[in-house]
């Protein structure tokens, strides 16, 4: 006996069916009428065969067409079952691709309610700008003119050093060095023409007070004189001492006024040092402020070139 499903295990209807191939009722031979016109049943050579043989053949036959149903059957099944997974498969693909349209379409939304505040915002600043335009095209004419402003006063400052280069008078900038190095030789000059100046007149004042005593001296002398002629030697040499103490004092007087009349001339010999002194400073400042020894410039740069006015 083959293995497989036997016809007892089968349902009813599909054992009829299988049956009634081998039957006289169901002899596997139908017919069926199409447009009004009989169209012969298709017939399976081995229904014939089983008709015409054995009993014993005839049982093997309807066991082999059994078997073959059942086969038929089963793999109907599992075309069944394949399809269902087919089925569920695609029911699952479904779904997800419903997920996916659903995310789609909230993102779809979500991206057109953001354009659309986008576009509240941008007509919002679109209004306030032109609010603000008069406003702003004033402030930019202010911030222009201070940005220039500070833009010639930069540069002013950074050309500071060049305006003392090139546009100062070498001329006058080397007369006040010149003052100031030299300053110190001439006050040293103007002190030794005072000192010998009152030398001088302290030599005077001792030589008058020389002649004053030269003349009593001569006074004495005269009465020391007197008194010889006279006989009274006692008095005439206390004269003659008088004039000579006189006459001493008066010499001493002189050569103190000579003394003074050489410092007065030591002095006066040392001002031609400092008077060399003094233009050589001139000279030195000349140099260092006017090296080119170039001519005094025609106008004063300080007022020919005037700094711009303060920013307000």
């Amino acid at each position: 006996m083959k293995s497989g499903l036997q016809p007892k295990h089968l349902p009813t209807p599909l054992l009829l069916t299988v049956l009634g191939w081998s039957s006289g009722g169901y002899s596997g031979a139908f017919s069926a009428e199409v447009g009004g016109r009989r169209i012969p049943a298709y017939v399976d050579p081995t229904v014939d065969a089983l008709e015409s043989g054995t009993v014993t053949e005839t049982v093997h036959g309807l066991s082999k067409k059994v078997s073959t149903a059942a086969s038929r059957a089963q793999a109907s099944a599992a075309r069944a079952a394949s399809g269902l997974l087919r089925v569920q498969h695609l029911s699952l693909q479904s779904n997800h691709k419903r997920l996916e349209i659903a995310d789609a379409v909230k993102e779809v939304t979500s991206a057109g309610e953001l354009a659309a505040l986008h576009a509240k915002i941008a007509t919002a600043a679109l209004k306030d700008s032109k609010l603000a335009s008069t406003d702003a095209v004033n402030k930019a004419k202010v911030l222009a003119e201070k940005a220039v402003q500070d833009l010639f006063t930069r540069k002013y400052n950074e050309l500071d050093s060049w305006r003392h280069a090139a546009l100062t008078d070498g001329n006058v900038e080397a007369t006040r060095e010149a003052k100031v190095l030299a300053a110190p030789y001439y006050d040293a000059v103007t002190n030794i023409y005072k000192r010998a100046n009152e030398y001088k007149s302290e030599a005077t004042g001792l030589r008058l007070q020389a002649n004053r005593l030269m003349g009593r001296a001569a006074k004495w002398q005269q009465r020391g004189d007197k008194e010889a002629e006279g006989g009274d030697s006692m008095n005439a040499e206390a004269n003659y001492h008088k004039a000579h103490v006189l006459r001493e004092r008066a010499d001493q007087t002189e050569v103190k006024a000579k003394e003074m009349d050489k410092t007065a001339k030591d002095a006066l010999g040392q001002a031609p040092a400092y008077m060399e002194a003094a233009g050589q400073a001139v000279k030195s400042a000349e140099n260092q402020m006017n090296p080119y020894g170039l001519p005094p410039l025609p106008v004063d740069p300080m007022f020919a070139y005037t700094p711009p006015p303060q920013a307000a």
